[in-house]
């Protein structure tokens, strides 16, 4: 969480990048999951809801990034912004 925070846009962006990966693997493996129950077998892998843990704290971080996209210029959005906006739903 402390990545999102930064004041180093960079820094920033690749903490939402790496949630926004985990959150994106979480969700593919939901989808195997609910093929598997769906086929009457067991899935290979499985989540450990990580994103779900992280949840009550990564949404006001979140937000708080995309409130900044909307209070900048286009020109002077940063990258962190630009990421927030782009994360998957938790």
């Amino acid at each position: 969480m402390s990545a999102i925070k930064a004041d180093n846009p960079e820094l920033a962006k690749m903490g939402i990048e790496f949630w926004a990966t985990i959150a994106e693997e979480e969700t593919e493996l939901q989808f195997e999951l609910e093929d598997a129950q769906a086929n009457g077998t067991t899935p290979e892998r499985s989540s450990c809801y990580y994103t779900q843990g992280a949840l009550e704290a990564l949404l006001p971080e979140l937000l708080e990034c995309l409130s900044k996209q909307v209070r900048c210029s286009p020109l002077k959005n940063s990258r962190a912004s630009f990421a927030s906006s782009a994360a998957p739903p938790f």
